[in-house]
C-alpha cells in the first residue's frame, strides 16, 4: 500500500489531491491500493490512520465528464444508499468530481456471469425497484 507522497501516475496524484483535501485527514497517516472493476473510473482503497473503516475512493477518468453528470451519479449514489443497496457515502469532492463511499469488506462488483443466478437477478431487480420507488 502506498502512502501520501509516493503517486508516480497522473491517477495516483489526482487520488492524493483528492485525498488531502479533506481537512479531517490533515496530519494522520494514509494508504492507498487500487481496486479493480472500474470502467470509467478508477478507483482505491484508502486507509485513514485512527479511521473505523477504510474507504473507495471513485476517481472520474479523463475525459468522462463529456458524457457522465458528476452531480447527477452522486444524486443516485446518495440514494442508492438510503435505499440500503448501495454503500454509505462519505464525501462528494466537488472540485474533483470524487465520490468517496464507506469501503465494504467482502463485497464486489457483480459481473456479467453472476446475472446468470436468479437469486442475483431477482435481488438487482428489487434494488432497481426500491431505487425507482
Amino acid at each position: 500500500m502506498k502512502t501520501l507522497g509516493q503517486s508516480v501516475s497522473t491517477q495516483e496524484r489526482q487520488l492524493e489531491a483528492a485525498v488531502r483535501s479533506i481537512d479531517s485527514w490533515q496530519g494522520r497517516r494514509v494508504g492507498y491500493e487500487p481496486v479493480s472493476g472500474g470502467i470509467s473510473n478508477t478507483n482505491w482503497r484508502v486507509e485513514v490512520e485512527g479511521a473505523d473503516t477504510a474507504y473507495f475512493f471513485k476517481v472520474p477518468g479523463a475525459g468522462t465528464e463529456m458524457f457522465i453528470d458528476r452531480h447527477t451519479a452522486h444524486e443516485a449514489s446518495v440514494k442508492a444508499a438510503q435505499t440500503g443497496y448501495g454503500a454509505p457515502v462519505f464525501a462528494f469532492l466537488e472540485s474533483f468530481g470524487v465520490e468517496v463511499f464507506e469501503f465494504m469488506e467482502g463485497w464486489r462488483a457483480s459481473s456479467n456471469h453472476d446475472f446468470l443466478q436468479r437469486d442475483i437477478r431477482h435481488g438487482a431487480l428489487h434494488g432497481l425497484k426500491a431505487f425507482n420507488d
